[in-house]
């Protein structure tokens, strides 16, 4: 449904398919089993990254703006922390990206049970992005963010050390990202991350009858909440760094900002 609501808001938008999940597409059962561990799937998105948004990509951007659901979450958060100019600079002499991330980390029934949320299309794969640029990451946009499983106090971590503008929508009734984790790790969070409560939805954002609204008019209200909020929080603060120009004792009037490139996990 996010997806789609995606596509109906005319959000410019590339969505990934897991290595994991294509393999069981190969197979009779259509079933690849679980997850890869978390060193596999980032290369794979910093592949597909490179390939649409690189330098010599098919749309060159200069900044990105990702958004992730479930596992996907966490991927663009890692991912968020490798392009940061120290990581770029890092990967340029040599070494790995993948430094920050716990190779051993299987994922949890959870994030396998949400696989199909977090995939469509199908995946490119290309040359290694660590011996290239890859454009920086302006802000993440997260929908139920997998705080509880395996290796629990990584992805807290993970969450509280994101060093770009976040918003996280989280639903009341999510078993993976409960009240009572929400109230220890609200005040850790970094003031740049905003947390939104989402009523009554579960992890896939389905919701009651009671909350008065519809899983697809929720994907659309969702959607529409976080452009709204990055054209505030990093279209606008693009402006606020250029700072005001004014000619003739008069403030040059900013031009409506437009949203450059999309990433969906």
């Amino acid at each position: 449904a996010l997806g789609g609501a995606l596509a109906g808001a005319g959000v410019p938008a590339v969505r990934l398919e897991w290595p994991y999940v294509t393999r069981g597409k190969a197979r009779v059962q259509g079933r690849g089993g679980p997850p890869d561990r978390m060193p596999r799937l980032l290369s794979a998105y910093e592949e597909v990254v490179a390939t649409c948004f690189g330098p010599s990509g098919a749309a060159p951007a200069s900044s990105l703006v990702l958004f992730g659901r479930s596992m996907g979450c966490r991927v663009a958060a890692y991912f968020a922390e490798s392009s940061t100019p120290a990581a770029q600079s890092t990967a340029t002499s040599g070494s790995s990206l993948h430094t920050s991330i716990p190779s051993n980390t299987p994922h949890s029934s959870d994030d396998t049970a949400h696989a199909s949320d977090t995939s469509a299309s199908s995946a490119i794969s290309g040359t290694s992005s660590a011996t290239i640029a890859l454009p920086p990451v302006s802000a993440l946009v997260l929908f139920a963010y997998p705080l509880v499983g395996s290796k629990q106090e990584e992805r807290e971590r993970l969450l509280c050390a994101v060093s770009v503008p976040a918003l996280v929508f989280r639903g009341t009734r999510d078993k993976m990202f409960p009240d009572s984790e929400r109230s220890a790790v609200a005040p850790k969070l970094p003031p740049g991350v905003e947390l939104r409560d989402v009523d009554t939805a579960d992890h896939s954002f389905k919701v009651l009858k009671r909350s008065g609204t519809t899983n697809e008019a929720l994907a659309t209200k969702l959607v529409k909440e976080a452009v709204e909020w990055v054209e505030r929080a990093v279209m606008g603060a693009r402006g606020a760094s250029k700072g005001s120009e004014a000619k003739g004792g008069r403030e040059k009037k900013r031009q409506p900002a437009t949203i450059d490139s999309f990433f969906k996990a």
